[in-house]
């Protein structure tokens, strides 16, 4: 059977093609009584009415490319863009960049933006739609995604609390680092109040330091049964470390990292670590770009703050006491 158009609907009903559109668009030049017999009549004949073809934009994803810890995230990142683009039919132009300079003359182009990585300062072209996916200054104007790591790092650390673990070692490494910072900051906040519980912040030379710096604590006293690396690169160098010196994971003590890189399941013992949900963030990125798009924000509309929930992977790094 064909389909049942305007034309069949107005042959039917007795009146024009230009009643019948009007009517089922729902707009003004037909009597009411006309609209209602046109609509019943589209009704009993089955009229399915035709769906637009939805405007497709070229979307700009401009990737940091000094950023070498976070690169498995920013992969799963691209994926979920990738994957986003491809469903909805938006071409994507890929790039790597990080000067101020080259992100102001992507941005002058006009197409809709995504920037993955800590891009430092915005772009001054503000009048196209723009996602950032990383950490951002307090209140920057800009429409952002990112994980939910503190959250997590805290829910870790009470994890690590309930496995029987009381002398705990966040490895911040060189520091200076926000990422981290904020992930012991949460992770002590977390555990601030729960009685027996020592949380220790060790900073270290990542370049060949753990070793003396986690002597030296040891020396002042504590007698730590776990220690949560910045990110799972580092844990990988600790498990090595610590199998240098003697000591044996888990079994002597627990080792956990962060980000759940390929690394993690290529080690023994394989690597208890939190998530990071790259290609979640990614798709959540690019979902928001489309609504800006088809919606722009208002100038006295707030800017969104999206936060897509971490998972913590235990594996067998992590012993219970």
């Amino acid at each position: 059977m064909s389909r049942v158009t305007l034309q069949h609907i107005a042959e039917h009903v007795g009146v024009s093609k230009y009643a019948v559109s009007r009517s089922l668009s729902g707009k003004d030049g037909v009597s009411e009584s006309t609209r209602r017999t046109v609509e019943l009549a589209a009704r009993e004949l089955g009229y399915v009415a035709p769906v637009a073809p939805r405007q497709t934009h070229r979307i700009q994803l401009v990737l940091h490319d000094h950023d070498p810890v976070n690169s498995e995230v920013q992969i799963r990142i691209q994926r979920g863009i990738q994957r986003e683009a491809h469903r909805t039919g938006h071409p994507i132009e890929m790039q790597w960049a990080h000067e101020p300079g080259q992100i102001d003359e992507i941005s002058r182009r006009g197409d809709p933006l995504i920037l993955v990585g800590p891009h430092a300062p915005l772009p001054r072209v503000r009048n196209t739609p723009m996602v950032k996916v990383a950490s951002i200054d307090p209140l920057e104007p800009i429409d952002q995604i990112t994980s939910a790591s503190s959250e997590a790092t805290a829910a870790l650390g009470l994890r690590l609390v309930a496995l029987g673990h009381r002398d705990i070692v966040y490895l911040e490494g060189n520091g200076g680092l926000r990422g981290r910072a904020d992930r012991f900051l949460a992770m002590q906040n977390a555990l601030t109040d729960i009685e027996g519980v020592k949380l220790h912040r060790l900073r270290f030379p990542e370049d060949g330091g753990f070793v003396d710096a986690f002597t030296a604590l040891r020396a002042s006293g504590a007698q730590p049964t776990v220690l949560v690396a910045g990110n799972d690169w580092m844990a990988v160098g600790i498990i090595s470390e610590l199998l240098r010196i003697g000591l044996r994971v888990p079994r002597d003590i627990s080792v956990v990292g962060y980000g759940d890189y390929a690394a993690a399941t290529q080690i023994t013992p394989q690597l208890t670590t939190i998530r990071v949900p790259g290609e979640e963030m990614g798709i959540a990125a690019f979902q928001l770009l489309l609504e800006r798009i088809e919606r722009p924000r208002p100038d006295t509309a707030s800017y969104r703050r999206v936060l897509i929930c971490p998972q913590i992977i235990e594996r067998h790094s992590l012993a219970p006491l």
